[in-house]
């Protein structure tokens, strides 16, 4: 163990020859320890040890053998604290080995086994220290959670990372690793956040300039003082820089700013503001939407059809968002739709409710987006190898169920943002992370589930299934969260496709009006 200590310290100085042979050293002795016990010991820690000096190497074998020696002790942990370890040292070498390799699997459109092994061990690790809070230090616990928002940065799920990145801060925050790579993931969006790019670059500066002030390995603090160098220059050629506030935030009544305060809270408004650092940046609403697009001079009818798909998606979400916080927000208009429908009371003590209804709707909702997400796709990218009566979120990306290559059509594109959906849509694929948000969607469309708010019944053979409903709650959340995603990535991918410089031919630019009072069809009867 002392080698492997002095190792560890020789790699914290760059020092990567003498950790080499101290790590080669070390490697050989283990083939002639004999003691179970001793052995595992030093497996883990050399592990870890091997995966930073191939990761600061760029050494594939390297990586790839401390990541054996992690797994192998993991497969032998005895205790939580020993798993919650051994699952983040793993992690961090799959995590390792795809970012070497990402570039060259993006040119392919491939999802490397390394990136979903690094997700799935992440994950594992953070369910288990969600449910042992106690069970790991506060320096484990926020590593854990900015290595995992960075693998879904990776692959562009930059929505998703932001939430991980901010529970790592509200553990510490002054963290400087979470600090710039929050930062980097706002520099690398702002040019595509359309009216906010002047929040973002100045936010981006502010965490760069805290990040630095932090203890860092100093080539991660020399990456960062590149970024604060590079926005430093994007000011600097700005006569002006400063952030410019486009929307309304008039409060319109008490349900209005309980739906502000609950969609802000939860992270479901179509913006990317609901990230920046100043509250005074952040946008109640839902404005990302695609800039322009181009079209050739005789095509009258790409903008109609891709706006027509795209403001249906749009709303369905926003539909599917209302039901959520309208569940959770008593009115007397949905009191009535109650007041003359007979009810039963019910011996298992289910709960039924127009607010549970809503709740359960907003579920289908949100899913069901996805599935509008994926019709989009076909259409827009013109995918023609699978018909549209197959067409779903989980089945657009590829021509075999368990496949992780895109299907030629799409990764033709190299369109980093239809790669970060088709990574969402493994999760959401059988034994994915999220398949269960599917799995409830079709239980809820065409079966029936029982919310309970005291007790839970036991559950027998044959019953239908049966959840508590402040567990309900925070799923359909999580599902809305997803949604949210999809939606945003989606709106990226078009916007990332129409801003590429166009080959050959005439081409116009369509640019969008939002619509006005005038075109928000409602009924003629009421106020």
């Amino acid at each position: 163990m002392e080698k492997i200590l002095t190792a560890n310290n020789a790699l914290d100085e760059n020092d990567l020859d003498q950790t080499a042979r101290l790590v080669a050293e070390v490697e050989a002795e283990l083939l002639s320890v004999t003691d179970q016990e001793l052995t595992l010991d030093v497996r883990a820690n050399i592990g870890g040890v091997m995966i930073d000096l191939g990761t600061a190497s760029r050494d594939e074998g390297m990586i790839i053998r401390g990541t054996n020696y992690t797994e192998y002790a993991l497969a032998q942990a005895q205790s939580p604290e020993e798993r919650v370890l051994w699952l983040y040292n793993a992690a961090n070498g799959h995590s390792a080995l795809w970012i070497i390799r990402r570039q060259r699997c993006f040119g392919t459109g491939v999802i490397d086994t390394s990136h979903i092994s690094a997700k799935a061990f992440y994950r594992e690790a953070i369910i288990l220290l969600d449910t042992l809070p106690g069970l790991a230090p506060p320096e484990l616990r926020k590593e854990l959670l900015v290595n995992y928002a960075n693998t879904l940065d990776s692959v562009g799920r930059s929505v998703e990372a932001f939430a991980f990145y901010d529970r790592a801060l509200s553990i510490d925050p002054t963290m400087g690793m979470a600090l710039g790579n929050k930062a980097i993931t706002l520099h690398s969006l702002a040019g595509l956040a359309h009216g906010h790019t002047h929040q973002f670059m100045l936010t981006a500066r502010e965490l760069f300039t805290q990040a630095i002030q932090r203890p860092l390995f100093e080539p991660v603090r020399s990456t960062f003082r590149e970024h604060l160098s590079a926005i430093d220059e994007f000011i600097g050629r700005h006569n002006e820089f400063k952030p410019v506030s486009q929307f309304d935030k008039t409060d319109h009544g008490p349900f209005h700013q309980f739906l502000r305060e609950f969609c802000a809270r939860h992270g479901l408004y179509l913006t990317p503001t609901t990230v920046l650092s100043k509250p005074e940046w952040a946008v109640y609403g839902d404005p990302l939407y695609i800039t322009h697009m181009q079209a050739a001079l005789d095509d009258d009818t790409k903008f109609d059809r891709c706006i027509t798909f795209l403001n249906q998606i749009k709303q369905d979400y926003v539909l599917a968002r209302y039901f959520l916080v309208q569940s959770q927000y008593r009115t007397e208009v949905i009191d009535t739709i109650d007041q003359e429908v007979v009810l039963y009371y019910p011996l298992d003590y289910s709960l039924h409710s127009a607010y549970i209804q809503l709740l359960k709707v907003a579920f289908r909702l949100a899913i069901d987006v996805l599935d509008k997400i994926a019709l989009f796709i076909r259409d827009y990218f013109k995918v023609k190898s699978i018909s549209e009566e197959r067409v779903n979120f989980r089945s657009i990306w590829t021509d075999a169920s368990l496949s992780s290559t895109l299907r030629p059509e799409l990764a033709s594109k190299q369109n980093w943002f239809l790669l970060c959906m088709f990574d969402l849509a493994l999760d959401l694929r059988k034994g994915g992370a999220y398949e269960w948000m599917y799995q409830q969607r079709n239980i809820l469309t065409h079966r029936f589930l029982g919310l309970h708010e005291i007790v839970v019944p036991s559950q027998r053979e044959g019953d239908i299934p049966r959840e508590h409903v402040d567990k309900f709650i925070l799923d359909c959340i999580a599902a809305m969260q997803v949604a949210r995603a999809a939606v945003m990535y989606l709106i990226l991918a078009v916007d990332f496709e129409e801003g590429r410089t166009a080959r050959g031919g005439r081409l116009g630019v369509l640019r969008g009006m939002p619509v006005d009072d005038a075109f928000r069809w409602r009924p003629h009867i009421g106020s």
